[in-house]
């Protein structure tokens, strides 16, 4: 069975392919890439309040979720964002539709896939030391976590770099 907009049928991947997923509403954008091979594509239904596509490599799925993540990319929707009783929310497409379409061969994109590897890198290294485990405790609120590992990713040397390349990417 399918939705009436094929929202079931669209969702097909491979074990090579590399998966971007989105957040869609809330504040603050929060994005995270993954091998296909990683969620078996046959057992697995992406919710509508996920965006999601399929890239061509490692390289443009780190860009797309380094720069969805960024603090840059807030100061880009910022002004384009609705807002409720409990401030700005439901982002959607706003940062996908301010980012370009990644280029290998620019120099600012090569500098923001390069800041992001080196700041994984550091971040693969922290979080052996940390004890990472209350920052995911599912009773804790999303919230909470996603402050807790954006200030541990903030207090890592690579941060200014990455943040400065996703800064000039969008001009800000």
């Amino acid at each position: 069975m399918d939705t009436d907009r094929k929202k079931l049928s669209g969702q097909g991947w491979t074990g090579d392919d590399w998966l971007v997923f989105a957040s869609a509403g809330g504040k603050l954008p929060c994005a995270a890439y993954v091998r296909g091979g990683q969620i078996p594509c046959d057992k697995t239904v992406i919710d509508q309040t996920l965006y999601w596509g399929r890239v061509a490599s490692e390289d443009e799925a780190i860009y797309i979720t380094a720069l969805i993540n960024s603090p840059a990319v807030i100061e880009v929707i910022k002004e384009h964002q609705p807002r409720g009783a409990f401030g700005e929310r439901h982002i959607h497409k706003l940062a996908f539709d301010r980012t370009p379409s990644f280029d290998p061969a620019d120099a600012k994109h090569a500098a923001v896939v390069s800041s992001t590897r080196a700041l994984l890198s550091q971040w693969s290294t922290r979080r052996t030391q940390l004890d990472i485990q209350p920052m995911l405790a599912p009773e804790k609120h999303m919230i909470t976590r996603r402050t807790r590992i954006r200030e541990a990713l903030e207090a890592l040397p690579a941060w200014p770099a990455y943040a400065n390349a996703c800064a000039a990417l969008y001009g800000v």
